[in-house]
């Protein structure tokens, strides 16, 4: 097919498979590799309503792609070279990839928010004298 292009494979910075030695940082075999290249990841325990122990991990992630890429592929490849991965619980696959601006703004909504439910931008108490 026109347009299609043959990619090389490179990892990402942050690939903890190429940092750690486990796989070269550059033509692995994306059946070895797999799918992304993902950094250490960050997570945050909870718990759903009805009172289950939840674990969310956060990661920087980039799509890893070694041969050819279809030509109906390259715009969302291009939008997953870099994005944060939400992943919920123990699923080895992003649950959700979020963009870094979209992942700041999140950060931001979840910061704030923990602020009002703890009440940390509440009004000085008045002192009635």
């Amino acid at each position: 097919m026109t347009g299609d292009i043959e990619l090389h494979g490179w990892c990402a910075t942050f690939c903890q498979e190429a940092v750690s030695g486990e796989m070269p940082d550059n033509g692995a075999d994306p059946d070895d590799h797999g799918h992304w290249c993902r950094s250490m990841s960050v997570s945050g325990d909870g718990i759903t309503p009805s009172g289950t122990h939840f674990i969310l991990f956060a990661e920087a992630m980039r799509e890893y792609v070694h041969g050819v890429l279809p030509a109906s592929q390259i715009d969302l490849h291009n939008r997953l070279r870099r994005v944060v991965g939400i992943t919920l619980d123990s699923n080895s696959e992003p649950s959700v990839l979020l963009t870094p601006g979209e992942a700041r703004e999140f950060a931001a909504g979840l910061v704030y928010l923990a602020n009002v439910v703890s009440n940390i931008d509440a009004p000085a108490q008045r002192v009635i004298r």
